[in-house]
């Protein structure tokens, strides 16, 4: 497109999220197209939820120059989706802007579908407000940058190039150094894998000083220990020469002893050899012994990370295996100082066989679901309650925070709040009557999919509570629809079609190909196409939804939308032997010619009994 013939009104670039949402809004701008005739706005959004996600909903705030709302586009939809973890969806859709004074949108997330049916909604239409903006950590860590650096090459992080930002720890979020987005109960990087309790403790500018005097004072340490290269190597000489003296001397030793039966002798000999023994120990373990002898000034200096990477390495060097232990449940007894529970109680378990570390873990992990009570995260603190059993009254907390769980699902119930409250009932299992309260969440769940369009996922949620009220009516009303459908996929529509039809152009009897296309988003393409022209003859588009047996088509006038019938189906029934695939016909009344029927042929997998469960 030609620059002069488009215009960009706004444009953002920056990565916005708010609490809890299943996306971050990445960038968007509003557009003068002259070629296309008219305003549209764009976004780009990332998904940062862990499952792919199958479609999204938003609807679009239109402002005038002085801020002023002037317009709302509602339940745009981005639909027949397979969006994974961190990528990028939503630039190539262009949204038509309907008011021509509109200079500022805004994109506002209503819903999230997922591939395994799950939907998450904005209740509380939360705005994209929190911009996810990180530092360079060359520029916070300045001269401190090294001793980062070495700290990634003492935990073997061969990757430590990408950490090129300053890492951010937040309740509900953290971002990594490599700038990927992360949960707040995520403890490993989506993206790198790096640790996240690893990264809040060494990219901390305190811990990244207390380094870099360790490192001086360790330079230092050993100048004195081992002077310069050339007093070393001159050591070295003395040591190879003093080692062949005293294999002579030996060699002169066992001569003599064999002359002798005397005791003193015999003892010189044995004094010399375990001087000889232990000058071999100190040349053969030396650079352990340095490391070892480093571990424990880290150690002494609560270094905990330094010291585990020294005992690491050490392996089975003297007590090495068990000053590791005693560095995991020091760092351990640090993390739980600081005030960080979450990584102290997993290092206590990591040691549960160390001291009274079993102990610590199930203390630190009641104190956690007492502080998760507090916070009204009573899933949460149950979970970890389940978990420690009969420890101190636990299993009264866990029936307190059952009862809470249950009165908080009710409410969100009562409140329309659908997929919070589902999360509370499916939790509860059997508890009270919480399986009937879960039907209830899906019952309310499909009908708000099926409004929205989503008939796939909708006729999913009707089949999975069959029984439950009227569901079983609803279903007998959508038996068209969930026949039209059952042959769709996410990515691909519903194709009904026949050919040898009368074309609209020429008039031709038979020379024309209809074929009716409907998607699982509630979109249809109509197309008719004729062997005596090139391309499309006839190409309508739209919404639709299927009742009974009338498909109705969504129309808009004078800025209302309403729903029109399009056509009626006659009857749907299976063929006696397949076609080219298809195993349906399907009559219907031509919508282009009223006095009409059209004969279209299909696929459907189950005519007597279609299940999407």
């Amino acid at each position: 497109m030609p620059e002069d013939n488009m215009k960009i009104l706004e444009e953002k670039n920056i990565h916005l999220w708010f609490d809890n949402s299943p996306l971050i809004l990445c960038s968007m701008k509003l557009v003068l197209d002259n070629d296309a005739g008219g305003l549209f706005a764009y976004a780009k959004f990332m998904n940062v939820q862990p499952d792919p996600i199958r479609s999204v909903t938003v609807d679009i705030i239109c402002y005038n120059a002085i801020r002023q709302e002037i317009d709302r586009i509602t339940d745009f939809t981005y639909g027949g989706m397979d969006i994974v973890r961190n990528a990028e969806f939503g630039f190539n859709r262009k949204v038509p802007v309907r008011n021509p004074d509109t200079r500022n949108v805004e994109f506002v997330l209503k819903a999230m579908t997922n591939t395994i049916g799950q939907t998450w909604s904005n209740q509380e239409e939360k705005r994209f407000d929190k911009a996810l903006e990180q530092e360079s950590i060359f520029s916070v860590q300045g001269d401190l940058n090294k001793q980062f650096t070495n700290a990634c090459d003492r935990a073997g992080i061969i990757n430590s190039n990408k950490y090129v930002f300053n890492p951010i720890f937040e309740k509900n979020h953290w971002m990594c150094a490599c700038g990927c987005f992360n949960w707040g109960a995520e403890f490993e990087c989506y993206d790198c894998g790096a640790n996240r309790d690893w990264l809040k403790e060494n990219t901390n500018l305190d811990t990244l000083l207390v380094y870099k005097e360790a490192f001086v004072k360790q330079n230092t340490i050993n100048l004195e220990r081992y002077g310069s290269q050339h007093e070393a190597e001159e050591r070295r000489k003395q040591r190879e020469a003093f080692q062949e003296r005293n294999r002579q001397y030996n060699e002169q030793q066992k001569i003599q002893k064999r002359r002798s039966n005397s005791k003193k002798p015999l003892v010189i000999i044995l004094a010399i050899c375990i001087v000889a023994a232990l000058a071999a120990g100190v040349v053969f373990f030396g650079i352990p012994y340095v490391n070892y002898l480093s571990a424990g000034s880290a150690m002494s200096e609560q270094q905990y990370d330094v010291a585990i990477k020294y005992y690491t390495d050490l392996g089975d060097f003297l007590d090495s295996k068990n000053k590791l232990t005693e560095a995991v449940y020091g760092k351990a007894e640090n993390m739980y100082r600081i005030g960080d529970k979450t990584s102290a109680s997993q290092l206590y378990r990591s040691i549960e066989e160390y001291q009274d570390s079993k102990e610590k873990y199930q203390q630190t992990q009641y104190e956690i679901a007492e502080e998760k009570m507090e916070s009204e995260e009573f899933i949460e603190a149950a979970q970890i309650f389940e978990e420690l059993g009969n420890y101190n009254d636990s299993n009264t907390k866990l029936e307190q925070c059952y009862g809470k769980i249950y009165d908080q699902g009710a409410k969100l119930l009562k409140q329309r709040k659908i997929s919070s409250a589902y999360t509370n009932f499916e939790f509860l299992g059997e508890y009270k009557n919480s399986s009937e309260n879960l039907s209830e969440c899906i019952y309310l769940n499909a009908d708000i999919l099926y409004q929205k369009g989503d008939y796939l996922t909708a006729l999913e949620e009707y089949n999975r509570i069959r029984g439950y009220k009227d569901t079983d009516k609803i279903l007998k009303k959508l038996s068209a629809l969930s026949k039209i459908l059952s042959a769709a996929t996410e990515e691909q529509p519903a194709v009904w079609s026949a050919d040898g039809m009368f074309c609209f152009l020429c008039n031709d009897e038979d020379s024309s190909t209809y074929s009716l296309a409907f998607s699982g988003d509630g979109t249809y393409v109509f197309k008719s196409t004729c062997e005596n022209h090139d391309g499309d003859v006839k190409n309508i588009t739209g919404r639709y939804k299927i009742e009974d047996n009338i498909i109705y088509t969504e129309v808009h006038k004078n800025g209302n939308s309403s729903w029109e019938k399009m056509l009626e189906i006659k009857s749907i029934k299976g063929l006696d032997t397949e076609m080219e695939g298809k195993n349906m016909v399907m009559i219907i009344t031509n919508p282009f010619r009223k006095d009409t029927e059209l004969t279209v042929y299909g696929n459907v997998i189950s005519e007597d009994s279609i299940d999407f469960s």
